[in-house]
């Protein structure tokens, strides 16, 4: 009988991180329903007989050179071998090290997307397309044990951005809590989520090394007026400008509901910090400021600040910042008394006809 053995490809596929471990691929043709394989080298690996099915796979293997041999089940006179190379993997290097916070907005009638950046290579080491290729994400919030989120997305470029929106919002319920009183900025634990996230590229041969990307975010329950990618215009750093959703940035009252602005607060840099209300007349020339010291442990996010209900009598718009220097001052034209709470004696009291 002829021996009919014959390898027509060998593919050899690096590891896709130091110190991670590659695999080869061994095409062959032989009538025989099983062969023998073994492959020495770096490391030995007999994998004795084999169901014949075209192609013969080797994993676990470190970079280094090899030797493997093929021979028929029923006639181990008929053999072939040869030599093969695990190359080493590149230095794995995360392209956004020094990406900056963000801040992304959750939420609204039409969402924002939260692009997360992933890359991939598309083909192995031989060029050849990678089946079964894609990428799994995981969601952190700093120093936990555990991921708050996992997911995987079908890799389609070799940079490409994932959409972490519908996961985050999952995290952010709104809650009609309003605890802040004048005086008492705080942060809204229920608004905004810090978190970082990796990834890790996976094919049919298996997951590669997962990637951390630096720089941490924060998702922000808000509805934007347009279209944005980021809300960092409304962090509270030089520029300071108040988050509204309102037109022109003019607030609106609702009805039982407390009146306050909302600034981002980035993390503490050390410096004390301040919480400005910079009351302007109608010729928008200052009148009075007054300031609310922030505590140093307070966390970075969503900052609600209460307005006092006396502002002064000449007053009539109110600019909210936070700053690092204290510039309050106390004007002189009058503060608006608040109204006192409804009698309790059953009597009803109208400033027109009296109290009957």
């Amino acid at each position: 009988m002829a021996c009919d053995l014959i390898v027509t490809s060998v593919i050899s596929h690096a590891p896709t991180s130091p110190g991670g471990f590659g695999y080869v691929e061994i095409y062959f043709t032989t009538s025989d329903q099983y062969v023998n394989f073994s492959i020495t080298g770096a490391v030995n690996q007999p994998y004795g007989v084999v169901r014949n099915t075209g192609v013969l796979y080797a994993q676990l293997l470190p970079a280094g050179g090899y030797f493997y041999t093929i021979s028929r089940q029923d006639d181990p006179t008929c053999q072939v071998g040869g030599d093969f190379i695990i190359l080493h993997a590149p230095a794995a290097v995360d392209p956004s090290l020094n990406d900056p916070a963000r801040w992304e907005p959750v939420g609204g009638v039409l969402p924002n997307p939260v692009p997360l950046k992933v890359e991939a290579s598309l083909t192995d080491a031989q060029g050849a397309p990678r089946p079964g290729l894609h990428v799994e994400v995981e969601l952190w919030h700093p120093a936990a044990a555990a991921a708050f989120v996992s997911f995987r997305a079908t890799v389609r470029e070799a940079v490409q951005y994932v959409d972490a929106a519908p996961y985050l919002r999952a995290q952010l319920v709104a809650l009609h809590r309003y605890t802040a009183t004048a005086g008492s900025p705080l942060i809204d634990q229920d608004a905004s989520l810090r978190f970082t996230y990796r990834y890790r590229v996976v094919d049919k041969a298996g997951p590669e090394q997962w990637l951390t990307r630096a720089g941490e975010r924060y998702g922000v329950l808000a509805a934007l007026p347009g279209p944005a990618d980021t809300m960092a215009p409304y962090v509270a750093d030089t520029v300071g400008k108040v988050a509204s959703v309102f037109p022109d940035f003019e607030g609106v009252q609702f009805v039982g509901m407390p009146l306050e602005a909302t600034v981002l607060l980035p993390p503490d840099a050390g410096a004390a910090r301040w919480a400005e209300l910079r009351y302007l007349d109608a010729y928008r020339q200052p009148v009075e400021i007054r300031s609310y010291a922030l505590a140093s442990t307070l966390p970075a996010g969503v900052l609600r600040i209460p307005l006092p209900d006396d502002p002064p009598l000449c007053a009539a718009f109110v600019e909210v910042s936070v700053r690092d220097d204290n510039r309050a001052y106390v004007g002189t034209c009058g503060h608006v008394v608040p109204a006192p709470p409804a009698s309790t004696s059953g009597l009803y009291s109208d400033p027109l006809y009296g109290t009957y």
